[in-house]
């Protein structure tokens, strides 16, 4: 991949280097309410529903992109975004109840030992 630099930027090949403001803004936006979301929720398979329902819920939702594709630009982006937390709250989930099967097993291998 070539790249040049312009002034302080790095451009690639037509791929953006920088978010734009508005995208920061977005994204800062959904994590503060995914956040406040699993805080008031614990990890459950309703969770998915409970933050869409928040993004639902909340006003003044930044949109990214040009006029004519605002909408579409961002509905793409919430729900790339979306779909990537929830992969890591999966995972999160998924290391917790291993590790709680563990202790499990070992507590079950004691108490048929005594």
């Amino acid at each position: 991949m070539t790249t040049k630099i312009y002034g302080n930027k790095l451009k690639t090949r037509g791929y953006l280097t920088f978010p734009s403001n508005e995208m920061v803004n977005l994204l800062k936006h959904l994590e503060k309410i995914i956040v406040r979301t699993c805080i008031n929720n614990e990890l459950e398979e309703n969770l998915l529903f409970l933050i869409v329902d928040e993004i639902e819920k909340a006003e003044e939702v930044p949109l990214v992109g040009c006029e004519s594709h605002k909408s579409d630009v961002t509905k793409l982006v919430i729900r790339f975004y979306i779909i990537m937390r929830m992969h890591f709250l999966c995972k999160r989930w998924n290391e917790k109840t291993a590790e709680q099967k563990k202790k499990q097993r070992k507590l079950r291998k004691a108490a048929h030992l005594t």
